[in-house]
């Protein structure tokens, strides 16, 4: 079988097809495409190819243009071969172009063709007829994992007849055609990343043995089991004086290099992720601190770099950087990703060589392995090796030309989406990845800022369509939870998700056996060793390697005699003062989760991912789902943070034991918002209406009641400081509340009356209280969601309707003269079924005095909005009321520590899902 060898650069491949489409016009970039899925080309191959998916589109000239082009080369009798990133090039864009269905149709005709030659011996060998059928069926998802099982099958047949040494020749031929088509393949088994890697380093090993022992003695010592096949050692292929050369296995607790052998589990994330940015889906990379996101991160960019550009940013270079110079970091990165030759200015000579290298072949059988000459610069192919000066002043020129984009003046959103725009226009850049790693070194203003140009950046797609070449992939913890996960963030449903999980017990075990069994310990004893510590961290990545670390130095000093004893001083001495767990511990106090943490250990509740406060801890590295419950990660971290937070103490109530408000679900859409010139109760600050489109969210069927609140006051709502503003809490204690203004009234104390007397600041100290206790985030309506749950989308004047009609609430009008029980009035329901929103008792709103209409949607309920003492939105109207104070549309004003001004003052509570288990 005739391969090319993987080409040097994908960014030559692309240059190469670029100059072709140049010279023959853009309809032949697709007949290339094509015709790059079989490896071997023929003309009666292109001719049905060319007649099947082309006819009318490029002339038939153009299949005699193709063979005799650059991007083909001759290989026997009417036989033509694609450099391999060449071809990993055009199918990429085939698929980006006309999509993956396209390629699967020129699969299944290349494997009729296929067919068709068996009948016809002669044309082709019977190895080459095999390895064309393979790359029609790795295109085949139904036919993929059948091909790779032929595939591993052969490398295993031929590695194990290795074993024997010397290495015959016909042997040592056979793997190297196979490794270096398992590299063409490449693209279409990215789902088999250990099958890659495997070859890789086989093919290492058959260039330089000695060479490839010494930088990856672990990768070189271990086997790999693919769909049940373990296929032998790449040891097997060492000349003996070096088989017995020992190399040791060293565990690490930073980032692995994408080769390293302390890479276990992740492949189905890698797949997931890799599949993810090849169909343009942005994601949420998610994991605790040590969880192995930065190594699974260089792992994707590895697994891209045949079919995309990949910039991975890491934010710790520019640690507590503003917005300005986040913007300026990440334009400077992509220019140099991006950055393309200057091919329009090159000389007129140069641009008119042909590129007529070629790539030394492997014979069948021939016991060689030739490497691949080292391709010349497509501007020096006519002249001698190139300079070191030189090649400076080539990349100079490239950083330089007009295809360069220019970062210098990238400093905010408008700068950075023109940037984007220039350095994507490119035809020869497929995609670009971009990877913004490490986001809690940002301050929380710069994360904000960020996160909002890029949803913008993600929505422009619909006007700019050059911006679906961009793929973005966010990783971090709980530093991006608020900017993804609710219906008010700027990431919210636009990106998906991604939780690192620990290691299996099969992946921990074999981790530390390496390690161990390296380090020249007893097999029985290795084996022991890593179950014990399996079931101390079940898996932890990082706590996995430090336990095989602090092993290997006890080993040293021939301190191993008592594993258990072993265990519990390692854990008393080094693992229990780890920094990991001091920042997971400082990481629960700043974000105020002590609470939950507590909870989680002592009583853990029910999973569910709208259980915000333990989605929290998860990310924070103590949380994992168990089944249907919440638990900690693992025994280790359980004894060692039930310790730390004294979980004996200072327990809240159980959520169980709550009355937890019954929700209403407010669909997304758009609703009429404000009054129009019909209304003549309106008043000015109410206009003009105008159309808004929400999210959707759940909002308290009545406001919150007396019974409801009671739990607040008598527990540590009151005591604290947690759950309140800086501003509140310092009005709360000067004022020495406790209890809201009116609670001891027997005229509005009733179990089923709405709570009042209450100030801004008890209501959102009340929930975030009701978020901690019952690990559902709660929070106050904006003016907006109160006023789409009031009226409904059409814009009615009133819940029921446009005329006033009394019985309907209780305002004013109705003569009572104090609160009523909430729901007293169902026929004044609004259109979703919300009680109360007329009369009774106002209430209040997160968003802050002085928002004109039209309204503008942002992130109300974040602390920077939070903070201070501006005056705040009261909404309804209350039992004082008249008619038209009572209107959905009115807008009343109230500052945040009035407890009643000639209202009664309550709230109603909102969240961005129902509550498991609850009335909603």
């Amino acid at each position: 079988m005739h391969e090319l060898p993987t080409a040097p650069s994908a960014q030559d491949a692309q240059q190469l097809v670029e100059r072709f489409v140049r010279r023959f016009g853009e309809p032949y970039r697709m007949l290339a495409c094509h015709a790059a899925l079989p490896l071997i080309l023929t003309p009666e191959l292109l001719h049905n190819l060319r007649n099947t998916f082309l006819r009318g589109q490029v002339p038939w000239v153009s299949e005699a243009d193709l063979l005799l082009s650059e991007l083909c080369r001759p290989v026997g009798y009417e036989q033509y071969a694609m450099d391999a990133a060449v071809r990993a090039h055009l199918i990429a864009t085939l698929q980006a172009r006309v999509g993956p269905r396209r390629l699967q149709d020129v699969a299944r005709l290349l494997l009729r063709y296929i067919h068709h030659l068996k009948r016809s011996p002669g044309l082709f060998s019977e190895t080459e007829l095999q390895a064309q059928q393979l790359a029609a069926m790795v295109c085949l998802d139904e036919q993929r994992e059948a091909a790779t099982h032929t595939l591993v099958a052969a490398l295993q047949r031929n590695m194990s007849a290795s074993a024997n040494s010397p290495l015959p020749s016909a042997v040592r031929a056979e793997i190297a055609r196979l490794t270096r088509l398992t590299a063409t393949l490449a693209p279409q088994l990215s789902s088999y990343p250990e099958l890659i890697a495997y070859a890789q380093i086989v093919g290492r090993m058959l260039r330089d043995p000695a060479q490839t022992n010494s930088e990856a003695p672990e990768e070189v010592a271990r086997p790999v089991t693919i769909l049940g096949q373990t296929l032998p050692a790449p040891a097997v292929l060492l000349p003996p004086e070096l088989r017995a050369e020992k190399k040791s296995f060293r565990f690490t607790t930073s980032a692995l290099d994408p080769a390293s052998p302390a890479f276990y589990g992740r492949q189905a994330e890698l797949a997931r992720l890799r599949g993810l940015c090849l169909d343009n889906q942005w994601v949420v990379l998610y994991g605790g601190p040590k969880s192995g996101k930065t190594s699974l991160l260089l792992r994707l960019e590895a697994a891209l770099q045949p079919l995309a550009r990949v910039c991975h940013i890491d934010f710790r270079i520019i640690q507590g950087a503003n917005a300005e110079r986040a913007f300026a970091f990440i334009a400077d990165h992509i220019a140099e990703v991006v950055s393309l030759p200057p091919e329009a200015s090159e000389p007129a000579a140069h641009q008119t060589e042909q590129h007529t290298e070629q790539w030394p072949l492997i014979a069948e059988g021939d016991g060689s392995v030739d490497e691949p000459e080292e391709p010349q610069s497509e501007q020096h192919t006519s002249r001698g090796p190139v300079d070191e000066l030189e090649l400076l002043q080539i990349k100079h020129h490239a950083a330089t030309s007009p295809f360069t984009p220019d970062p210098r003046d990238v400093v905010d959103g408008p700068t950075l989406l023109r940037f984007l725009n220039h350095a994507l226009a490119h035809n020869a850049l497929p995609r670009l990845v971009l990877m913004l790693d490490e986001w809690g070194v940002l301050p929380d203003a710069t994360r904000v800022t960020l996160a909002r140009v890029l949803r913008s950046i993600f929505e422009a797609r619909h006007t700019m369509p050059i911006l679906g070449k961009l793929q973005i992939v966010l990783s971090g913890g709980i530093e991006l939870y608020d900017l993804v996960a609710y219906e008010a963030s700027p990431l919210h449903n636009i990106c998906e998700t991604i939780y690192l999980s620990d290691l299996s017990e099969g992946e921990a075990v074999a981790l530390v056996t390496d390690g161990l069994s390296a380090a020249g310990l007893d097999a029985a004893l290795v084996t022991e060793l890593a179950h014990a510590i399996y079931r101390r961290v079940a898996g932890h990545p990082y706590l996995t390697q430090r336990f095989g670390m602090l092993l290997v130095e006890a080993h040293q000093s021939g301190q191993i005699t008592d594993i258990e004893r072993l265990l519990v001083a390692a854990e008393e001495d080094h693992i229990k003062s780890d920094p990991l767990l001091r920042h997971i511990l400082n990481e629960i106090r700043t974000h105020k989760l002590s609470d939950a943490a507590r909870l989680l250990l002592n009583d853990p509740p029910r999973f569910t991912r709208l259980n915000d406060a333990m989605a929290r801890l998860e990310l924070l590295g103590l949380a994992k789902q168990a089944g249907e419950q919440w638990a900690a990660r693992n025994p280790l971290l359980a004894e060692v943070f039930s310790e730390l937070l004294d979980t004996a103490s200072s327990l809240i109530p159980h959520p169980s034991s709550l009355t937890i408000p019954p929700l209403i679900h407010i669909p997304a859409g758009p609703f009429l918002m404000g009054s129009s010139d019909e209304d003549r109760l309106a008043s000015h600050d109410e206009k003009p209406q105008h159309t808004l489109t929400l999210p959707a969210y759940w909002i308290g069927r009545t406001p919150i009641t007396n019974a409801q609140f009671r739990p607040f006051v008598e527990g540590d709502g009151y005591r604290n400081r947690a759950y309140w503003t800086a501003v509140g809490w310092a009005w709360r204690t000067k004022e020495k509340m406790s209890q809201p203004r009116f609670w001891g009234d027997a005229d509005r104390n009733g179990d089923d009356y709405p709570v009042v007397g209450v100030s801004w600041y008890e209501a959102v100290a009340y929930c975030r209280w009701l978020s901690a206790v019952t690990g559902h985030e709660f929070r106050l309506p904006s003016e907006a969601e109160w006023e789409k749950a009031a009226r409904g989308p059409d814009g009615r004047i009133w819940p029921w309707g446009n005329s006033w009609e009394e019985g309907r609430c209780n305002s004013k009008e109705a003569g009572i003269g104090k609160p009523s029980p909430v729901g007293h009035y169902p026929s004044g329901a609004s259109p979703y079924g919300v009680f109360d929103m007329a009369g009774n008792v106002g209430e209040w709103c997160v968003t802050q005095r002085g928002k004109s209409y039209p309204y503008w949607l942002a992130a109300e309920w974040e602390e920077e909005y939070l903070a201070g003492d501006a005056a705040r939105v009261v909404r309804g109207g209350a039992y004082s009321s008249a008619a038209k104070r009572v209107r959905g549309a009115f807008r009343l004003y109230s500052y945040p520590l009035l407890r009643y001004d000639r209202y009664d003052n309550g709230l109603r509570v909102v969240s961005h899902a129902p509550v498991p288990g609850s009335e909603s």
